[in-house]
């Protein structure tokens, strides 16, 4: 637990590996290569969607949020949105990859 209250503010994401056990997977895997290619797309479609429906806003990537009230708390996240009419909000993206995933989007 001491490492977590004495890790660096902003970099937390070697240190969730570590207690994770992350091992890396293969970029041989299609489904893996699928998702790593479509979710900039799905992070650029939701951008264009939001600021059309709601104007200002901005999509920030981001990894591992820890809770600045309760640093054992976190959440893995792919991206931190922001606008004037909505406030700030968190993107989860999924890509599924199955029979259709051959078909470009």
């Amino acid at each position: 637990m001491g490492e977590v209250y004495k890790r660096k503010k902003l970099v937390p994401d070697n240190l969730l590996k570590k207690i994770c056990g992350y091992v890396t997977v293969p970029d041989r895997v299609k489904s893996i290569q699928y998702g790593r290619k479509y979710e900039s797309v799905a992070v650029s479609q939701y951008f264009k969607k939001h600021t059309k429906e709601c104007g200002n806003t901005t999509v920030e990537s981001r990894g591992l949020l820890v809770n600045p009230k309760y640093p054992f708390l976190g959440a893995s996240i792919d991206s931190l949105v922001t606008c004037n009419k909505c406030g700030v909000g968190l993107v989860e993206v999924k890509c599924p990859y199955g029979s259709d995933s051959k078909k470009e989007p």
